[in-house]
């Protein structure tokens, strides 16, 4: 066949085929359609665009500052130190063909939420088939980049690069450098890691928000059940994908507003290793103020002064060169037994570097080796206490020099 027969062919075919595009539309997204009450976008490649809204829960957040911003600055350790406004958000969830990530993952429903006033808005795209996401990302470029915060959880590692990497593989090169992203995951496990067992967003969910998903599909079987979409056309496994992904955004979007009312108001937390969670991260941010206030939470709520709060405090004072304070706590912690070489280490120290009095310091090291000896001898040795024992040696060896 020469070339002139063939392009006679061609436009024979082209000329047989529907001109209008209502046959390009494959039934099972007209069903994905009606069943979302959805919207069916770029018909000569279509896609789904399915919007919802939820009513926020008041019990996440705080009534009296509602509408300004949220302070997560102990919860990211100081990465927000800002206070961060609602309406500046926008949470982002990916359904992949792939859980490993890399090249050939394509990310088959992309959910968005924002917050407006008293809700939360949901806006999900579905892909029913390969080669339909250059015109959805170039549509999103305008409005991802009108916020300022992007946030998802534990997205950092696995659905922002995948994200990025599909602009980039489509040619699509937005400007995403004044996007901040924040991982809502990190802050759930400094918070909640001695509580749950599992920090996963399931978990999360149904322990700290008590919402209990029904038939919700497990994250393992989403790749495979795209793909056999693909193949039957079928939509009851999308459908389960579609409220899995809608519920994942609704709890993320959630959670940030619970941290904001955690931050603004501890004393709503009745959980101890909680609040013993917000106390160390107000430790770790060298923050006495605050780590005193959650103290006096702690008190007050459980009717007992924690020994670890007590070792934190006391070096919150030592920091702020409040030696008094400091040596006080000290003093009671030689009777806990898991603190009491620590207790007997800084007395030590404080002894021979502030008060120079060496005497005193040798003292307490050579009560402490006599403790470890006896801890031995009743067979409590451990790779602790061997460490700490070659440490008060050293120490007695110094002091002795020094006195000699």
């Amino acid at each position: 066949m020469d070339i002139n027969k063939k392009l006679a062919y061609y436009r024979t075919q082209s000329a047989s085929r529907p001109s209008t595009t209502e046959n390009t539309i494959p039934s099972s997204l007209r069903a994905l359609e009606e069943h979302f009450e959805a919207e069916i976008l770029e018909p000569q490649a279509p896609f789904l665009k399915i919007r919802r809204q939820i009513d926020i829960n008041p019990q996440l957040y705080n009534i009296e500052t509602h509408g300004s911003s949220v302070n997560i600055s102990l919860l990211s350790k100081g990465e927000r130190k800002e206070g961060i406004h609602p309406e500046e958000c926008v949470f982002f969830d990916l359904e992949t063909t792939g859980l490993m990530g890399g090249a050939g993952t394509f990310p088959f429903l992309l959910g968005f939420a924002s917050i407006d006033d008293n809700h939360v808005i949901i806006e999900q795209y579905f892909l029913p088939d390969f080669g339909r996401e250059y015109l959805l990302l170039k549509n999103l470029v305008p409005w991802l980049t009108k916020f300022k915060y992007l946030l998802s959880y534990n997205g950092k590692s696995y659905d922002w690069p995948l994200l990025r990497a599909r602009f980039v593989m489509n040619q699509i090169n937005p400007d995403f450098r004044n996007l901040i992203h924040i991982d809502l995951l990190h802050m759930a496990r400094r918070l909640w890691k001695n509580t749950l067992t599992s920090c996963d967003l399931m978990s999360v969910e149904s322990s700290i928000l008590q919402r209990h998903r029904g038939s919700d599909i497990p994250g393992w079987m989403i790749p495979q059940s795209y793909f056999s979409f693909l193949r039957t056309g079928n939509i009851h496994e999308i459908i389960r994908i579609i409220e899995h992904n809608y519920y994942d955004l609704v709890t993320s979007a959630e959670l940030f507003l619970l941290f904001g009312r955690i931050e603004a108001q501890p004393e709503s937390l009745t959980d101890s290793n909680t609040l013993q969670a917000m106390a160390q991260l107000a430790y770790e941010q060298n923050n006495l103020l605050l780590f005193q206030h959650l103290n006096a939470l702690f008190s007050s709520q459980f009717s007992i002064s924690h020994p670890q709060l007590q070792v934190w405090m006391s070096l919150l004072h030592k920091r702020e060169g409040q030696w008094n304070e400091a040596v006080g706590f000290w003093k009671k912690l030689i009777e806990h037994p898991d603190h009491d070489y620590f207790a007997m280490e800084e007395l030590a120290k404080y002894y021979e570097h502030q008060v120079k009095d060496l005497i005193k310091a040798l003292d307490y090291t050579q009560r402490t080796l006599r403790k470890i000896e006896l801890s031995i001898e009743l067979g409590q040795s451990s790779r602790e206490i061997n460490e700490v024992k070659t440490r008060f040696i050293h120490r007695q060896k110094r002091l002795l020099s020094k006195l000699a």
